[in-house]
């Protein structure tokens, strides 16, 4: 209960007793302290104790190792322990806050030094401080089990560290600075260390294995759930000779030998779900065009997308840059599925027109084509058109002439027929109207007889626009004489 040197319920240091406190089974409360073992003490053993209602629980202050263990801390309006300089050992403390809270659970002094070994479930409660105040640099925190006994509370597996909480909003566990702090040196925020120590043969290994929650979302709203979340501040370099690099995930892959069997390293797999519904969506990978450009094989990508860094820049903005990465390499390979039947390749403007496009044949397919260089043709050289041209009824050319293009027609090529009239025939001539007009009028139209007598006819092209052209014969055919002709378009 009360008393003690200065509030203190048992005090074990200089000036007082300097012997070994060996405490189990007691009950302290309602002092300034509760448990003080100030220097000069021996190694002491608590034991099973229940330490509550002070304005501090426990304070080791001992150069000595000091043993706790089994020890119920609740109710401080201080801390519930705190460490000096010495390693301790505590392990089974619970600091509870279901009856009456510490105001902090543990506290370092400024002047620890060595290393403290604590096995233990924290249990906090909203607005409790956990772990507080700044140990010096040399001292470090480890929180391990001891591999036996089990936890009914967690998992039931010994040997692993676990923590549990009851929070059902607010954030979990925070690693920070307690104030402003300025580096001295290169900092590391967290090291999951399974490369040393470790003797692996024959077994898996999971670095780090996040499981989020299943939902069944009922809300209005719009939830984002994020397994993974990379926030950054700002960078600013302010001096010519500086250079800064920020990286928001880093994969360093191994040096790989297979003597036998097979070895694959992955630096980055991605595996989808099951999609229902038409307004359920799954992508891979998003990356935010505003959030930069992405390289593949280049470390200084110029367009949203570049693969290999290109042996001379791009002028102008590309959205896709693809580089050989050397001169036995492919530049970009489409490859058709087993029995493809859509196109390989297509590219259409804004509205999904298709402006030009390689069928699963390799045909290809365009509204318009230019070279410059020599055009080379080892198969043949064929025009289709869905909508053949017409041709008007013939002029000058007897009594009930007739005109008709031949099946298969095109603006570019094709063959027509000028059957005359009755009576006495004139030198016919025929307009024939393209189905789409041309950007101007032809820089040839070439014409030659199909049928015997059309030499004689003399025919040639009279006039010519961006949409008609006009054959007329230099001769007039007898009555009733059909002469058919071929004809080729250039532009």
């Amino acid at each position: 209960g009360a008393g003690g040197a200065g509030g203190v319920g048992v005090y074990v240091g200089s000036g007082y007793d300097t012997g070994v406190l060996t405490a189990t089974g007691v009950e302290i409360f309602s002092n300034t302290t509760g448990i003080l073992l100030d220097s000069g003490s021996a190694q002491n053993t608590i034991s099973g104790a229940y330490i509550h209602d002070n304005t501090n629980g426990l304070e080791i202050l001992s150069s000595n190792n000091n043993e706790i263990s089994d020890t119920f801390i609740t109710g401080q309006t201080g801390y519930g322990l705190q460490f000096g300089d010495a390693a301790h050992i505590v392990s089974g403390v619970y600091f509870s806050g279901r009856l009456a809270k510490n105001a902090t659970d543990i506290n370092w002094s400024n002047s620890s030094n060595a290393n403290n070994y604590i096995d233990a479930l924290i249990s906090t409660t909203s607005g409790q401080t956990a772990i507080s105040s700044t140990p010096s640099s040399s001292n470090k925190l480890n929180i391990f089990t001891s591999g036996s006994g089990t936890n009914t509370n967690l998992s039931n597996t010994p040997g692993q560290l676990q923590v549990e909480s009851t929070q059902t909003s607010g954030t979990l566990a925070t690693i920070a600075a307690p104030s402003a702090t300025t580096l001295t040196g290169s900092l590391t925020g967290q090291i999951i260390n399974l490369k040393d120590n470790y003797t692996i043969t024959g077994q898996g290994v999971l670095g780090q294995y996040i499981k989020m929650p299943g939902v069944t979302n009922t809300g209005s709203g719009s939830y984002w759930y994020q397994g993974d979340y990379i926030g950054t501040g700002d960078i600013v370099q302010n001096t010519a000779a500086g250079s800064d690099n920020w990286s928001g995930f880093v994969v360093s892959e191994p040096n790989i030998t297979a003597t036998t069997g097979s070895v694959t390293a992955i630096g980055l797999e991605l595996f989808g779900g099951t999609v229902t519904g038409a307004n359920a969506h799954e992508y891979s990978i998003i990356v935010n065009s505003g959030a930069g450009n992405v390289g593949i094989g280049t470390t200084a990508p110029a367009s949203l997308l570049t693969v290999n860094a290109p042996v001379t820049a791009d002028a102008s903005t590309v959205t896709t840059m693809v580089a050989s990465a050397n001169a036995a390499n492919k530049g970009l390979v489409v490859q058709g599925f087993t029995s493809q039947t859509a196109d390989l390749i297509q590219g259409q403007d804004s509205l999904g027109n298709v402006l030009f496009s390689v069928s699963s044949a390799g045909n290809l397919t365009a509204k318009a084509a230019s070279f410059t260089g020599t055009l080379t043709l080892t198969g043949h050289f064929k025009s289709t058109q869905t909508t053949a041209p017409t041709i008007g009824t013939p002029s000058s050319c007897g009594t009930t002439p007739t005109a008709s293009m031949a099946t298969g027609s095109t603006d570019s090529a094709g063959s027509l027929t000028i059957t005359a009239g009755t009576g006495s025939p004139g030198n016919c001539a025929a307009i024939v109207t393209f189905n789409a007009a041309y950007g101007a009028a032809p820089k040839s139209i070439i014409l030659t007889p199909k049928s015997s007598t059309g030499p004689a006819k003399q025919a040639y092209i009279s006039a010519s626009a961006a949409n008609t052209f006009t054959i007329t014969f230099g001769t007039a055919p007898a009555a009733s004489e059909a002469n058919s002709f071929y004809y080729w378009i250039i532009e």
